[in-house]
């Protein structure tokens, strides 16, 4: 569906109200933002997609894209590479952080890449 805008902030309400319910539902989340830190694994569902998507927290070393993504990050949103079976070699994303389903350790990480991203295997 095509909607049309008549300004900026009308076209960015819908958005706003999303990232303040979305701050809402964080201080409750078990998984806080702090826990994730340069290279932690995670894993967070894509249930549009119908897969799970396996991540690693990204340090970016550009002082313009890390001030962004530090942004971002006081939001709530963790900026990573994200992997799956439709996305085998990775692409850079974010998500927020009440999206992710848990923070893994890199041994169940590695053993999801062996599977090719196949979650039923992975987690078996």
């Amino acid at each position: 569906m095509i909607r049309t805008f008549y300004s900026w902030d009308e076209a960015m309400a819908p958005l706003d109200k999303e990232l303040e319910a979305a701050r809402e539902r964080a201080a409750t989340n078990p998984l806080k933002i702090e826990d994730l830190g340069p290279k932690d694994c995670f894993v967070c569902e894509r249930p549009d997609l119908g897969v799970l998507r396996f991540g690693v927290v990204v340090e970016l070393k550009d002082p313009d894209a890390a001030a962004w993504a530090e942004e971002h990050r006081r939001q709530g949103f963790v900026f990573g590479r994200f992997f799956s079976p439709l996305c085998v070699e990775g692409e850079l994303d974010d998500t927020h952080i009440t999206r992710i389903a848990a923070k893994i350790p890199r041994a169940l990480f590695e053993r999801a890449r062996a599977n090719g991203w196949r979650h039923r295997e992975a987690c078996s």
